[in-house]
C-alpha cells in the first residue's frame, strides 16, 4: 500500500503540451515570414549570376574569332542588348551593320542580328538602367534611356 502511494504517472500535462506547440508555433512562423524574402534574395542573385556569364560569353564571341552563323563573316562584334520594352530577356548580337546596337526583333528571329535570346527566371524584370560616371555619382534611373547594347570588339592584331 505504501508503494502505491509514491507511484508517479509518467506522461505530460496539458499546460506543458500546450507551452511545446505554442513555442514550435512562433519557430515555424519566423521561418516561414523568413522564408519569402530568403527565396527572393536567392532568385535575384541568381540571374544577376546568369547575367554575368552572358555577358561573358559575349565577350568571349567578340574577343575570339567566331564566325557569324551561315555568312563567313569573321570580323563582327559581338554584344549583349539590353531592351525595357521586353524587361524579362536580354540578347547576345552580332553586330553584322556595326553600329554598335542591337538591331533585331524582340522574338530572336532567324537572319537577323541575334545569336541567342536569354530570358531571366522568376520573375525577375528589368525596370530601368544606372549609370556611375568617372567621379562615383551614380545616376538612376538614367531618364530616357530605353536600351543599352555592351560591344565587344575584336583587337586589331595589326
Amino acid at each position: 500500500m505504501i508503494n502505491q502511494i509514491f507511484k508517479k504517472e509518467n506522461g505530460f500535462t496539458l499546460i506543458e503540451t500546450l507551452i511545446v506547440v505554442a513555442i514550435v508555433g512562433i519557430i515555424m512562423g519566423v521561418v516561414l515570414f523568413g522564408y519569402k524574402s530568403y527565396n527572393d534574395n536567392i532568385v535575384l542573385s541568381s540571374a544577376g549570376q546568369e547575367m554575368a556569364i552572358t555577358i561573358r560569353q559575349a565577350q568571349s564571341y567578340g574577343l575570339s574569332v567566331k564566325q557569324v552563323a551561315n555568312t563567313g563573316d569573321f570580323n563582327t562584334n559581338y554584344g549583349i542588348s539590353f531592351d525595357l520594352s521586353n524587361p524579362a530577356s536580354y540578347y547576345i548580337f552580332a553586330d553584322k551593320n556595326g553600329n554598335g546596337k542591337y538591331d533585331g526583333d524582340l522574338n530572336c528571329s532567324a537572319g537577323t542580328e541575334c545569336v541567342e535570346k536569354d530570358d531571366l527566371k522568376g520573375k525577375v524584370t528589368i525596370v530601368s538602367f544606372c549609370a556611375t560616371d568617372q567621379f562615383a555619382v551614380e545616376t538612376c534611373p538614367i531618364p530616357a534611356v530605353k536600351s543599352i547594347s555592351i560591344i565587344f570588339k575584336r583587337p586589331d592584331p595589326d
